[in-house]
């Protein structure tokens, strides 16, 4: 499930992902290679392709950015990429994330977002 809320201003600003479960593993992918799966019609909420940002965490700062996009795409495509890099650490200290779980996203400023659980 993925929702998002506006705030009745028109901008997206927070969005909630719910884990998904991996195919044909007993460990979801998310896990196994640190990353965040982001649904392809909510992928504008976040900055484009390779562009480095921050997720707030409870475990510290995430460094983080978009990724797995095509060998030929330019960095800065705010359509491109499908996944979220760098979160090994966050998914480590969490154990207690399964599939079926949700985070929640809200965008504080422009490459800075708190993640919470």
């Amino acid at each position: 499930m993925v929702s998002l809320d506006d705030n009745n201003t028109g901008s997206i600003d927070r969005c909630t992902i719910e884990l998904r479960p991996g195919r044909n593993t007993t460990i979801p992918s998310w896990k196994v290679y640190g990353i965040l799966c982001i649904p392809k019609r909510f992928r504008f909420v976040f900055p484009g392709y390779k562009i480095p940002f921050v997720f707030q965490t409870d475990i510290g700062d995430l460094s983080v950015a978009v990724s797995s996009a095509s060998w030929s795409t330019p960095v800065g495509d705010s359509n491109a990429g499908q996944y979220v890099i760098g979160m090994g650490d966050y998914w480590k200290k969490h154990p207690e994330l399964q599939p079926g779980s949700e985070l929640r996203i809200t965008r504080e400023s422009e490459l800075v977002y708190l993640l919470e659980i």
